[in-house]
C-alpha cells in the first residue's frame, strides 16, 4: 500500500535508510498515470534491482486511489 500512495501521490520530506539521510521530494503521479500503468511500473520495481516482492495489480491501485481520494499534498514518511 505504501508505494502505491506514494507514486500516485508523492512524497516530501526528510528520511534516513541505512545510515544516510536523503531530504527529497517525488511528484505525485495519479493525474498522469492509469491504475494498470502504476501496477506496471510498481510490479516491475518490486521485481528488478535484486528486489523480489510480488506483483502490484490495477485492482490493488484502484483501491488505495480510491480510499485516498482526498491526499492533496505529497506525504510525509510519518503519515505514511
Amino acid at each position: 500500500e505504501k508505494p502505491i500512495k506514494i507514486v500516485l501521490d508523492g512524497f516530501r520530506g526528510p528520511l534516513e535508510r541505512n545510515g544516510v539521510q536523503i531530504n527529497g521530494q517525488m511528484a505525485a503521479w495519479k493525474d498522469q498515470l492509469s491504475d494498470q500503468e502504476i501496477a506496471d511500473v510498481l510490479t516491475y520495481v518490486r521485481s528488478s534491482f535484486g528486489n523480489s516482492a510480488g506483483e502490484v495489480t490495477k485492482d490493488q491501485v484502484a483501491s488505495v486511489r480510491g480510499e485516498t481520494s482526498g491526499q492533496l499534498i505529497p506525504y510525509t514518511e510519518s503519515e505514511l
